[in-house]
């Protein structure tokens, strides 16, 4: 097991808004817990002082307002 650590970045200010820690068996599960968390907000998953990957935010759906 692995001690990770995913923070999820202010996309606005670029400093990290807060970080969930978790283990997993090796990056490849990691990977997979932390793409679970992807959403509106850019993260970072950390092993130690070692980056893994880092998650683009995903663009917010706007609703459409008729005219």
């Amino acid at each position: 097991m692995s001690y990770y650590n995913l923070y999820f970045i202010n996309g606005r200010m670029g400093y990290f808004d807060r970080a969930d820690s978790f283990d997993a068996m090796n990056d490849e599960e990691a990977v997979g817990i932390a793409a679970r968390q992807a959403g509106a907000q850019p993260l970072e998953l950390w092993c130690g002082g070692r980056l893994v990957q880092r998650f683009a935010s995903e663009p917010v759906a706007r609703p459409e307002v008729a005219a």
